[in-house]
């Protein structure tokens, strides 16, 4: 049995709330970047509308996160025109214009989160459910497997060192 914090998991950090240390609303945690040993790099937030609509994207170091609320909130030195000025972030990695791209050996935790885990033949195993996130790294996967049409089954937890991104 493996039990974890759900502050500290990909779902209980996408989708939160981004404030200053004077607790101001700033942002909205859009999704980890991971390289592919599993450290996490950025940061993505998304500004504007915190009802999911519009709003610019930026990436920051991970490392630039203070700390989280009791409720999840993570906590960063920004403010809304420190968005403003950063570059726009972007998942295409063909993007030049004045944009900051995912890193070439970056890997979208959201995206992640849309995967499965898959034997040496490429045959499904599992999906994955969550990411656990310890110390800026990836540390394990959540999978579920003997799912009937997505739901129920059980879960799994992984190493994230055990498998290889593909």
């Amino acid at each position: 049995h493996v039990t974890f914090n759900k502050r500290t998991t990909a779902d209980g950090i996408i989708g939160k709330p981004v404030v200053n240390q004077s607790n101001d609303r700033i942002a909205t945690v859009e999704d980890v970047i991971l390289d592919a040993s599993g450290d996490a790099k950025l940061l993505v937030v998304k500004d504007g509308d915190f009802a999911g609509m519009g709003g610019k994207l930026a990436a920051f170091d991970y490392d630039s996160i203070i700390s989280r609320q009791a409720d999840g909130d993570v906590v960063m030195p920004i403010t809304e025109q420190t968005i403003d000025k950063v570059a726009e972030f972007s998942y295409d990695k063909t993007d030049k214009d004045n944009v900051r791209v995912i890193p070439a050996n970056g890997y979208s935790v959201k995206g992640l989160l849309d995967g499965n885990i898959v034997d040496p033949a490429g045959k499904k195993l599992a999906s994955i459910d969550n990411l656990s996130l310890k110390g800026g790294k990836a540390d394990l996967i959540i999978a579920g497997y003997d799912k009937v049409l997505a739901m129920g089954g059980d879960k799994v937890a992984v190493d994230f060192d055990s498998g290889r991104l593909v």
